[in-house]
């Protein structure tokens, strides 16, 4: 991975966690319902994740309603960002591509 990357992992659970913290297993699915309560609370995890951080672009590898969750704050934080798209195949060849860039 390079030095320059950081990887943050959205969780129906835990909202935004860091790709290096350690959790308890869990069961719970990304609802509808799950996905309103997990919008503000994604924002402030956001907020606080960037700090005083520059990024140059964000790329979200992950399915819609995960980026349904993610969106909203990656856009009040003012970042420039994009969903990788296509299936599990095309967003994983599209993330080494854009890691590679």
């Amino acid at each position: 991975m390079p030095a320059d990357v950081d990887v943050v992992i959205v969780s129906a659970e835990h909202g935004l966690i860091s790709c290096d913290e350690r959790i308890a297993p869990y069961d719970r699915r990304l609802d509808r319902r799950r996905e309103g309560e997990l919008v503000p609370q994604v924002m402030r995890q956001m907020e606080a994740w960037v700090g005083g951080r520059t990024y140059g672009e964000v790329l979200v590898v992950a399915g819609a309603d995960y980026v349904r969750v993610v969106s909203p704050a990656l856009r009040l934080a003012g970042l420039r960002w994009r969903a990788a798209s296509g299936g599990i195949g095309s967003k994983m060849r599209e993330m080494r591509e854009w890691l590679l860039s």
